[in-house]
């Protein structure tokens, strides 16, 4: 069963900054290879980082990333005219390691000297003139991956399409991805170190009012998890082993009482839109008395709902199961506000 609710946030008025138009066109694309084996290297974090901000580090800094496809592919877009080092890792790897130990400095200025030149020469340095598309091919270490794949199934036992799926690691070095079922429910996640996962998955998002797909990220706690219960206690973990694919993880999702949340985001003062927030659910408390995870909710990585806004200021979220949540709301020039907390019963 499936209720709605309709919330409508203001902003205090501020200033909009509009992107640059001629970086705007601007594309950096290319293709990661595993070196021993040539093979797509899936799951990695490609991040441009300015050769400035190497010499002048400040707080704040934000940079261009893109995970690659299953086919190592990525697509680095809005890239403005500059000078940049192309940084590929693992996206397992949590943060940039090498980033951290160059941005971070240590007051020894030869010490800082020499890590800035080794991370010079190991990574790619590429120009963008602001004006013409760039094309790069890296080649990477080979982590030795493994794969979760399945099918996702509805209560009647169908195929569900556009299902969210979440894999969430129970070691110590937390690894979580979700990633959709195609139109015959079936998913695979690549790129999953070695090791055991918790695997869920939720029903698939409601259309906007206008028939719209919503911009949304899906959180866990409306899930069911593999194979088919609500009760995380009862979901047998899934191993993953390097190199391999582990087949037939499959969910058939058990019918439970979820809701809909639905919205505008405006300014304040003139009640215009706010275009391209980010609006983040997060959870405080799980009531829902189907399901066990009430407790362990809010430490899960995968526990948030996000999504953002289109060009009518509106937003949605869907499958929420009831509990007390804490909205926030965030634009794309930092103005930050929070409403709640809120409960759905």
């Amino acid at each position: 069963m499936l209720s709605s609710f309709l919330i409508c946030l203001t902003l205090i008025t501020g200033t909009f900054v509009q992107n640059n138009p001629q970086a705007a066109a601007v594309v950096v694309t290319g293709r990661v290879v595993y070196e021993d084996t040539g093979q797509p290297a899936t799951r990695h974090r490609i991040q441009l980082i300015p050769s400035e901000a190497l010499l002048n580090v400040r707080s704040g800094l934000r940079l261009p990333t893109e995970i690659t496809n299953e086919r190592g592919e990525f697509s680095l877009r809005h890239i403005g005219a500059g000078e940049y080092y192309v940084l590929a890792e693992p996206v397992d790897q949590r943060g940039s390691q090498q980033l951290t130990s160059i941005l971070s400095r240590s007051g020894d200025s030869a010490a800082d000297a020499a890590k800035l030149d080794h991370f010079k020469k190991k990574n790619l340095r590429i120009t963008v003139d602001g004006q013409r598309d760039v094309e790069v091919n890296l080649r990477v270490p080979n982590p030795h991956f493994g794969t979760i794949s399945g099918i996702v199934f509805d209560a009647a036992h169908q195929p569900a399409a556009q299902a969210t799926v979440h894999i969430v690691s129970k070691g110590n070095g937390a690894c979580s991805a979700s990633v959709h079922t195609d139109d015959q429910g079936r998913y695979r996640v690549w790129g999953l170190p070695k090791g055991e996962f918790t695997v869920s998955a939720s029903p698939p998002s409601k259309a906007r009012g206008n028939g719209a797909k919503a911009i949304e990220f899906q959180g866990s706690p409306g899930a069911t998890y593999f194979p088919s219960t609500l009760l995380l206690r009862n979901s047998p973990s899934v191993a993953v082993l390097p190199d391999l694919d582990t087949a037939n993880v499959d969910v058939t999702l058990i019918t439970r009482a979820l809701r809909n949340l639905a919205g505008t985001v405006r300014m304040r003062g003139d009640n215009r839109p706010v275009t391209n927030a980010t609006l983040r659910l997060s959870v405080k408390q799980i009531t829902d008395p189907a399901s066990d995870t009430a407790s362990a909710t809010a430490e899960n990585p995968m526990s948030n709902y996000v999504s953002t806004t289109d060009k009518s200021g509106r937003w949605s979220l869907s499958n929420v199961p009831d509990g007390l949540y804490r909205l926030s709301v965030q634009t794309k020039q930092g103005m930050d506000q929070t409403q709640g907390p809120l409960r759905m019963r």
